[in-house]
């Protein structure tokens, strides 16, 4: 007895579900490994001396009249120590913060994650750069696109 037209569709249609079901559950699979894996990776990222991180200024408070002469702001530092610490999680180090205006010395700076909302006084890793697509073929990144083929080498000090 051969199934009818209904019957195949029907079987066809509870096949793609199955699949479409079966996917879904390994692409989430995948999602939950890469979420681990950039935690796993996070944790195992110990700042050294020289690192560029980001700092995370509190900013002037407000004023009476309401102006903030200088909002809470991300900021490129350099570590210069790093605090011997017995728990993994925190990771406490000393910054040269590079300011518009100056720089900024201060010890003991406690890691926060970005994530998490910025939090004035502490130290993050810089966020990924975002990807950039350049048409032009004869683009270097290192002379900004401005090559004009008449670029000499750097001249010897002394």
């Amino acid at each position: 007895m051969k199934p009818t037209e209904d019957a195949m569709l029907k079987m066809l249609i509870t096949a793609v579900e199955h699949i479409f079901s079966n996917l879904e559950n390994v692409m989430n699979c995948i999602i939950q490994y890469e979420q681990q894996k950039e935690d796993e990776e996070k944790r195992m990222i110990r700042p050294t001396v020289s690192r560029v991180v980001h700092y995370q200024s509190y900013g002037t408070p407000v004023e009476e009249d309401g102006k903030q002469v200088y909002p809470m702001a991300c900021r490129a530092a350099v570590v210069t120590e790093v605090v011997p610490s017995n728990v993994e999680e925190r990771c406490w180090v000393g910054l040269a913060v590079l300011n518009p205006e100056g720089l900024y010395f201060n010890r003991n700076i406690g890691y926060h994650d970005p994530e998490d909302g910025p939090v004035g006084g502490t130290w993050h890793w810089p966020e990924p750069a975002p990807f950039m697509e350049h048409k032009d073929e004869g683009f270097n990144p290192f002379t900004d696109g401005t090559v004009t083929g008449n670029e000499k080498p750097c001249e010897p000090i002394g």
